[in-house]
């Protein structure tokens, strides 16, 4: 079945690569790239629904964040692994050493100090991992559940992201992305009515999009976004994406001169983090620009009637609110919760009393009262 379906996705590409897009196409293109988009979905949910016994896959999330260790065969990751937390993974000098997904802890002693980062070492990625192929059903289901991918390269082989790329872009996950802000309101009759900026998107491509997927009558607003294309509406359609950020990390730098470095960050077109995992160069550099890059943030938790702790920070997600803080602490602080008050740069003040919905920043204070 898999077959068939890869058959008619092969098919629908080439007629879309034939076509001229133009104002007369531009309907039976939008039709084409979700159709692609739906056969896609429908071979990725076949993968992840299939069943393997003993896969070592089920991993229970633990620390302040996830993040997944993802390459081709023999790029480094265990190397990697064992580096840069307490875990002992299995390495050998041949390709699919790691059969298995070994999650470690990071060690970290920077600005965020006491964070708690899971890494996890994903068996190597391989051409056709989005469709099922080789580990591709447990890989891609674990990939997205983390809060950051790092993609290891070998220093020898930069061309290996495109292919990774690919297979991400194939599983529906969206790296260094965001939703659209493209707003749908479904209803009953009407048909597709659209409004907003079209920045050369006509009303047919985007209307064949919502019917490829049976929404025949919505209410659509585009942003004012001048980069917005098609695969974007599709996004929002399917409603069934990952959005994850990334970070490109080249390993075994030792075996090139560093004159290396800038040809391999034009090629690439984006910053990279050079590193030998071997020889444990970069390493610390690497962690710091982890755990930016997860978006941790501290909290200072100030007693009644107390000082503040300012050397032991609770660790949490950017964007938490104070709701989020008292489950963290226990529930009873939710359930017999009066107000806050909040020092640092989220208060309009210092002091604010806030309630259970106020957005918290780094290093805020927070004081929580209680009924009695």
């Amino acid at each position: 079945m898999s077959e068939k379906i890869e058959e008619r996705i092969a098919e629908k590409e080439a007629e879309l690569a034939k076509m001229q897009y133009n104002k007369a196409t531009q309907a039976h293109f939008g039709t084409l790239k979700a159709q692609i988009a739906q056969l896609r979905s429908e071979l990725v949910d076949r993968a992840m629904k299939s069943k393997r016994k003993g896969s070592g896959f089920s991993i229970k999330k633990h620390g302040d964040a996830t993040v997944i260790l993802l390459g081709f065969p023999s790029v480094g990751k265990s190397t990697l692994l064992n580096a840069i937390t307490n875990k002992e993974s299995k390495v050998a000098a041949y390709d699919f050493t790691t059969l298995d997904a070994i999650p470690g802890m990071m060690e970290y002693d920077g600005k965020f100090k006491g964070a708690r980062i899971q890494i996890i070492d994903l068996p190597g990625i391989i051409e056709g991992g989005a469709s099922g192929k080789g580990r591709g059903r447990e890989v891609f289901a674990a990939v997205r559940n983390a809060n950051l991918i790092v993609i290891l390269l070998d220093v020898r082989r930069p061309d290996h992201l495109t292919k990774i790329l690919d297979e991400l872009w194939k599983a529906n996950i969206r790296l260094d992305q965001k939703v659209s802000r493209i707003k749908v309101i479904r209803r009953n009759f009407g048909g597709i009515n659209i409004s907003g900026f079209r920045y050369g998107l006509s009303d047919d491509e985007i209307a064949n999009v919502f019917r490829t997927y049976r929404i025949l009558n919505a209410d659509v607003y585009l942003p004012n976004d001048p980069n917005l294309t098609i695969d974007q509406i599709i996004d929002v359609v399917a409603d069934n994406r990952r959005y994850i950020p990334s970070l490109i990390v080249v390993n075994k730098m030792d075996l090139v001169n560093d004159e290396k470095l800038p040809r391999l960050e034009k090629q690439i077109g984006r910053k990279i983090v050079p590193i030998s995992a071997e020889l444990g160069k970069g390493l610390d550099k690497l962690k710091e620009i982890i755990v930016e890059k997860v978006g941790l943030m501290r909290i200072y938790l100030r007693k009644p009637g107390e000082k503040a702790d300012l050397d032991d920070p609770m660790i949490v997600s950017r964007g938490v609110t104070v709701e989020d803080i008292c489950l963290k602490l226990h529930r009873r602080f939710k359930n017999d919760f009066r107000f806050a008050n909040v020092w640092g740069t989220s208060a309009r003040f210092p002091g604010q009393k806030v309630g259970l919905r106020h957005v918290l920043h780094d290093a805020d204070i927070v004081k929580i009262v209680l009924e009695k």
